[in-house]
């Protein structure tokens, strides 16, 4: 693109780093990060799909608080975090079986006025039936 001098959206990276999410490494996430900043460093604002997909990026490799700390970094945004954000984090919690961190982002979730929908308690239900709960 800069070959075209061509500026890129949000949506450009969004595509970039969703494309990245989709073969799960630490080379892929660390690919995805140099990413997010350069288009900070454009001016380009994230919106709620970026950090949702680098949320899933960092789930799939199992680095659950980088997950919170940007679920945290999204309201300097101005950005609430969406059942998308949540669920996303709770689906890997309850892969690896942390249930006491999925009751606790529940709550999160609650205290936010978030009410869980039908993929939240999917992933619920799917993670107790799994764990034996």
């Amino acid at each position: 693109m800069k070959r075209l001098r061509l500026c890129p959206t949000i949506i450009t990276f969004n595509t970039l780093i969703s494309a990245l999410v989709k073969y799960p490494s630490n080379h892929s996430l660390f690919l995805c990060n140099d990413l997010y900043n350069d288009a900070l460093k454009l001016g380009l604002v994230p919106t709620t799909i970026t950090i949702n997909i680098l949320i899933k990026g960092y789930c799939l490799v199992y680095k659950y608080k980088d997950a919170n700390q940007l679920l945290n970094k999204m309201s300097e945004f101005g950005y609430v975090p969406d059942n998308v954000t949540y669920n996303t984090i709770l689906d890997g919690l309850c892969e690896k079986g942390r249930l006491n961190e999925v009751r606790d982002l529940l709550l999160a979730m609650k205290g936010k006025c978030l009410v869980p929908n039908r993929n939240t308690y999917s992933i619920l239900v799917y993670c107790y039936c799994k764990l034996g709960g």
